[in-house]
């Protein structure tokens, strides 16, 4: 640099009053690189001997925002945050994981005792102590042959409750023979004064389709204590099962003396058993319900034109379900 034509003076700087360094003499420019954050102050000097310069340049490098105190701390509270929101959604899902398994392990507990609630419904003392009398009853008549036919189909529907008893479902097929058997044994009770009918609408295949185990028996068990036992004249209950999609519709209907004259019947024996069966098949099917199942049941009271009960229609409806291969 010169100050003068033809004469070179060289141009000296410093930073912060350090050492002194030659400027590029070819340069109009000073490049200052890797200065770290902080204050700086620059001086000019001329010539060999420093001559100081009496303009100045004064300047400051501020950190890069990741070396900012602030950012830091923000940045060190953002992290340990993100570890305890984790640590603490890791909990709670843990948390919900061991809840969801009691509750799970809550509803088959409570499913098995209302299964086996149902169970002890069909084969209730009143059944067994009826179904006994009916072979003594055959047996002192000297008719053999209906005694060993009773007691057969009685041990085949025993087999079978206890059979059906060690599954959640069973196929319609099952379920069935399972009623079949029953409503013939009582049929044989009532001295052949009962009818009965199941139908299985030709478009279901009973073989491939899964109900849960004996959910109709409770409510088929009604309509013959509790309907038909008291009715004078012909004394009919019919199944039926058919397609109303995306359900299965199952129909109960008898024509005995109704609900309402039941329990009048029933209140004045003081007699417990018909609250306890649907009692007991209603738990089972809340509970079903709670394990995303689909079940609902209605009842409809016949009536005549006088007023007069003429028998209970019960409705199930199940979402159906295809047998497990």
């Amino acid at each position: 640099m010169s100050f003068r034509q033809g004469v070179n003076t060289p141009l000296y700087y410093r930073i912060n009053s350090g050492r002194w360094s030659l400027a590029n003499i070819e340069s109009r420019s000073l490049r200052l690189s890797s200065l770290s954050p902080g204050k700086y102050k620059i001086e000019f000097g001329l010539g060999d001997k420093k001559q100081l310069v009496k303009e100045h340049i004064l300047f400051q490098i501020y950190p890069p925002l990741w070396l900012n105190p602030l950012f830091i701390g923000i940045t060190v509270v953002a992290i340990v945050s993100g570890f305890i929101a984790f640590f603490l959604w890791k909990t709670h899902l843990l948390k919900t994981q061991n809840y969801l398994l009691s509750e799970k392990n809550r509803l088959e507990k409570d499913l098995r005792h209302s299964l086996l609630a149902s169970i002890k419904s069909q084969m209730n003392p009143h059944f067994l102590f009826n179904a006994l009398n009916t072979i003594q009853a055959f047996i002192f008549a000297d008719d053999k042959r209906k005694a060993a036919s009773y007691l057969g189909k009685f041990a085949r529907l025993t087999r079978k409750i206890l059979d059906m008893s060690e599954k959640e479902t069973v196929t319609l097929t099952e379920e069935a023979e399972a009623l079949d058997l029953y409503l013939t044994l009582e049929k044989i009770r009532f001295h052949e004064g009962m009818e009965y009918s199941i139908d299985i609408d030709p478009n279901i295949d009973p073989d491939f389709i899964e109900i849960p185990a004996m959910i109709v028996q409770p409510y088929v068990e009604n309509a013959v204590k509790h309907g038909l036992l008291h009715k004078t004249g012909d004394k009919v209950v019919s199944i039926r099962f058919t397609k109303d999609l995306p359900y299965l519709k199952i129909i109960i209907e008898d024509n005995g003396i109704g609900r309402e004259a039941s329990a009048a019947i029933n209140q004045k024996k003081q007699h417990t058993h018909s609250s306890f069966a649907t009692g007991a098949n209603l738990k089972r099917i809340q509970i079903l319900n709670e394990d995303k199942e689909d079940i609902g049941v209605m009842f409809i009271d016949k009536q005549e034109t006088t007023h007069n009960s003429t028998g209970t229609i019960v409705i199930i409806k199940l979402l159906f379900k295809n047998k497990k291969t």
